[in-house]
């Protein structure tokens, strides 16, 4: 990931979970597979793996036999996909619906799979301002410490400092 002609967001999120050392990471959302090839070609430096849904069946868009071995891919419904999860996420991306009561559904649904420390990605919080961003902006107002940066439509990061629900 050291192209420099790397689009940003990839980019950040590569950044973001070396960061993290993250050995799990959650994804709602895959479509082309651009921000699931940076966070598996992360994942290939810190040993970790990728558990992704989509309601596409979306599984060939990583082509690279590394990189699948990192991955597991469910076609199946964001609300479906946090109910085969058990294990705590290091980081967790959504990038599925922009409907704010979809986004806000993921997010309640997959907080309490976030390792205290973790963060919780949202992309699109600028193009969407009532969806993904207007959800940022209730993380804020819960008391969750989250950002909002001016990234490839913007990404949300909210951390989670503590264990608390939504």
């Amino acid at each position: 990931m050291s192209d420099p002609t790397l689009p940003a967001y990839q980019a950040l999120l590569y950044a973001v979970v070396r960061g993290v050392e993250a050995q799990l990471v959650y994804e709602i959302g895959v479509r082309d597979g651009y921000s699931t090839r940076a966070i598996l070609e992360a994942l290939n430096k810190t040993g970790g793996r990728l558990t992704s849904c989509d309601i596409a069946d979306c599984q060939a868009v990583i082509q690279d036999a590394d990189l699948q071995r990192r991955w597991t891919f469910f076609q199946t419904s964001s609300e479906r996909f946090a109910s085969l999860l058990s294990k705590p996420a290091d980081v967790i991306y959504i990038d599925g619906s922009h409907e704010h009561a979809d986004v806000r559904a993921d997010v309640i649904g997959m907080w309490p799979l976030l390792k205290v420390g973790g963060v919780m990605i949202l992309h699109d919080t600028l193009s969407f301002p009532d969806g993904p961003g207007r959800v940022l902006t209730w993380l804020q107002h819960r008391g969750i410490e989250a950002v909002n940066l001016p990234f490839h439509n913007g990404f949300g990061i909210a951390h989670k400092t503590q264990e608390n629900g939504l």
